[in-house]
């Protein structure tokens, strides 16, 4: 199907987008469950427990392994990979947890709190990253009719696909594994992206490069499969695969943007909209190194207003947009003059 023929169905893609869009703001507005912060291993061990946290002040201790909650065994829990949703309480109510510890039971009561202020504010930046690829990628479907834009749509489906979504209960696992391997796919298709534009590369016109590309993000969409149908015995076993995928990809994403910089004059990044996506990224990834850097700066200096550099990174898909509609108008002038 060509660029034109999915343009017809443009009011499904807007359809899909909207829905997206309010899915992800239930899941971040519509909840109301409390926090504890606890984490447990795919083994259902407790790796961690922080002083003064709830985990603490029920009793429990790191290595402890959990047994049942709310009288429910391990093996019927939710496939959440922190927590099973469908047991959250909301802020002040508690859960029962029986725990093994040295051979002997030990139970406990673990008393939700608010949620801290920074856990919110994470969830609300990620969600409006994710939200700017989704509509900025909109904006260059509908204003471009060009492949360019199309790959952008397609960056923005993806990347709503991962927006968090409301309590679905027992089903939690399933969208949980839906949005891990949509945000695999995303960096995947950014890398595709940078892949072709504002020309195809070498290697984006090989089929064999392509599929060395796509087969490893389908052996995770295989295991995150495997996880499912085989909970808990692979509970949450392969995050680390997925993490390392995000990882190349996004390293191989990166090495396209640097080389297209290299190779190409400055004339030509100017007119093919290129420059607009390098100043784009170079805005929204270089506050964040400072960032990064202020870590290692003696405690008790803060790098004002660092809290908020994440949030340019939705500097990025505006830039790409943008360099779509410069590199299409370039493509349209080009071909007027030939015409004329």
């Amino acid at each position: 199907m060509n660029v034109t023929a999915i343009h017809r169905h443009r009011v499904w893609i807007l359809a899909a987008a909207a829905a997206l869009t309010l899915w992800g703001m239930i899941g971040l507005f519509g909840n109301g469950a409390g926090y504890t912060g606890a984490l447990y291993w795919h083994d259902y061990t407790i790796p961690e427990v922080r002083p003064g946290s709830p985990l603490d002040e029920a009793g429990f201790q790191p290595g402890d392994l959990v047994v049942s909650v709310e009288g429910i065994p391990i093996e019927k829990l939710g496939m959440y990979s922190r927590w099973p949703r469908f047991l959250s309480r909301r802020p002040g109510e508690s859960i029962q947890m029986v725990v093994e510890r040295e051979g002997e039971l030990v139970r406990g009561e673990v008393v939700y709190r608010e949620r801290p202020g920074r856990v919110s504010g994470m969830r609300l930046g990620a969600s409006l990253i994710a939200v700017s690829f989704l509509w900025f990628g909109m904006w260059a479907f509908f204003t471009t009719p060009t492949r360019h834009g199309l790959r952008l749509a397609a960056i923005g489906l993806v990347t709503g696909l991962a927006l968090p979504g409301p309590n679905l209960g027992t089903w939690n696992g399933v969208k949980d594994h839906i949005q891990i391997a949509s945000m695999v796919l995303w960096v995947l298709f950014l890398l595709r992206f940078y892949l072709f534009f504002p020309r195809p590369k070498r290697p984006a016109l090989n089929r064999l490069v392509t599929g060395l590309l796509y087969a490893p993000w389908l052996i995770l969409l295989f295991c995150l499969v495997l996880e499912l149908a085989y909970h808990p015995r692979f509970y949450h076993s392969f995050g680390g695969f997925y993490g390392m995928l995000m990882l190349v990809y996004g390293g191989l994403a990166l090495a396209a943007v640097i080389h297209t910089g290299v190779t190409t004059s400055r004339e030509d990044l100017r007119e093919s909209g290129m420059a607009i996506v390098l100043w784009a990224i170079l805005v929204a990834v270089l506050p964040n190194l400072v960032a990064v850097a202020g870590w290692f700066i003696p405690p008790g200096f803060d790098i004002p207003g660092s809290s908020f550099f994440p949030l340019l990174l939705a500097v990025i898909p505006l830039g790409m947009a943008l360099g779509v509609r410069k590199h299409s108008d370039r493509f349209s002038t080009s071909r007027l003059a030939k015409a004329g």
